[in-house]
């Protein structure tokens, strides 16, 4: 795969912007649980189409390209939130997590 590290750039941008979406909304996990997940949810799903037309948008798209930029998001995101939620401020197991 071409541009491994701009792959990976994208995955952590993926991340961060997530993280802080869930930052801003964080009161209403307390008040509105469903309603919280369903706006990550949303997020998750806005920001990777948003990365996603930004990433391939001057490039040449392919079906195995595109499931192979996922899969590697998939685990930069999987790298981030396993430290974050096993040993960070969550603190949780990691098979609840």
């Amino acid at each position: 795969m071409k541009n491994i590290g701009k792959t990976i750039l994208f995955g952590f941008l993926l991340w961060l912007s997530v993280f802080i979406a869930a930052f801003l909304i964080f009161p209403l996990k307390q008040t509105n649980y469903p309603f919280f997940e369903t706006l990550i949810t949303i997020f998750l799903s806005g920001f990777t189409v948003l990365y996603g037309y930004l990433f391939f948008k001057k490039e040449p798209v392919s079906f195995a390209r595109t499931i192979k930029t996922g899969f590697i998001w998939l685990l930069v995101n999987i790298l981030i939130d396993i430290p974050l939620f096993t040993y960070g401020p969550i603190k949780k197991q990691l098979w609840i997590i």
